[in-house]
């Protein structure tokens, strides 16, 4: 934690709803059904740790795959969240799309999320001929809090010795909690 966070926490408290709320809202996750992408079909894959879900398009010009963690806040979501998402890069790109489903704290702390994606990671390494993914093309992404764990995953990939990814896609990553109070970066133009 940030120093200059410290002094607050012993101020903030946790409603006692929030727990049920957290439940509640990932529960639904749960149920959410998958928005299929024409021409993507989605298949999951419990032998991949905790679970896979994979985006293969009927067209791929490419082997190349691209692992994805949602966001969530690392306490909320499920990769159905993302699964539209996933489905229409999958195809645009016409490589394999993979969604990670990993463990959510506080029930779950850290480094559970990071493992349970480390071994999505592994995953398709250990499996290239069953989807003729060239392993050195696998990039790696995530959004918001999934951005955490993406960072995370290819730091620990390249330290590892594994095949590093081909690259590494953040989109509004929770990387760092000091820049949310920085209020002067408000104005700043970043590029998109």
């Amino acid at each position: 934690m940030a120093p200059e966070f410290r002094p607050l926490v012993p101020k903030f408290r946790v409603p006692e709803y929030a727990v049920i709320l957290r439940f509640v809202g990932n529960g639904l996750f749960r149920l959410l059904p998958g928005r299929p992408v024409p021409g993507v079909p989605l298949e999951l894959h419990a032998d991949a740790g905790r679970g896979l879900c994979l985006f293969i398009p009927e067209v791929r010009t490419r082997d190349g795959a691209l692992l994805w963690i949602h966001g969530g806040g690392l306490i909320f979501g499920h990769p159905t969240t993302d699964d539209r998402f996933g489905a229409e890069i999958a195809r645009g790109l016409e490589v394999v799309g993979a969604s990670v489903r990993y463990r959510l704290a506080p029930a779950h702390p850290y480094p559970a999320a990071i493992d349970d994606c480390h071994d999505a990671w592994m995953w398709p390494l250990r499996n290239t001929n069953t989807f003729a993914n060239d392993p050195a093309r696998i990039a790696i992404g995530g959004q918001s809090a999934g951005g955490g764990p993406a960072a995370a995953l290819v730091q620990r990939a390249c330290d590892g010795g594994a095949p590093y990814p081909v690259a590494k896609s953040l989109i509004c990553p929770m990387v760092d909690e000091g820049r949310a109070a920085r209020r002067d970066l408000d104005a700043e133009k970043h590029v998109v």
